[in-house]
């Protein structure tokens, strides 16, 4: 993910982003260090940041490989559902792990 710019008004934000997702770009909002009141705008897929960034200064600007934003979207999703589910998995491994050796330690049989 590449930063394009920071704003610092939640409808300008929503704007930008409508319009980056109609035309293909997905997008990701994180806050700015130390403030609340600005938001950093990313570009998702860093093929896309050039053209991202000419669609912010130009609305009719037309995007060389658009990405279906639903398609996008699910993807991310799986993605995520995979790594906590991942994360999840690797956790009671380390449980069960501990249990044994907490059970060893204090004299019971494993």
């Amino acid at each position: 993910m590449k930063r394009l710019t920071n704003v610092y008004d939640r409808n300008e934000l929503a704007a930008l982003r409508s319009r980056l997702r109609s035309r293909g770009v997905p997008t990701y909002v994180g806050f700015r260090r130390f403030t609340v009141d600005a938001f950093a705008l990313f570009v998702c897929v860093d093929a896309q940041y050039e053209d991202a960034l000419a669609l912010i200064r130009d609305p009719h600007h037309v995007v060389a490989r658009p990405v279906d934003p639903q398609l996008w979207e699910q993807a991310v999703g799986r993605a995520s559902l995979v790594s906590v589910l991942k994360g999840a998995l690797l956790a009671l491994v380390v449980l069960v792990i501990l249990a044994f050796a907490a059970r060893a330690l204090l004299g019971g049989h494993a």
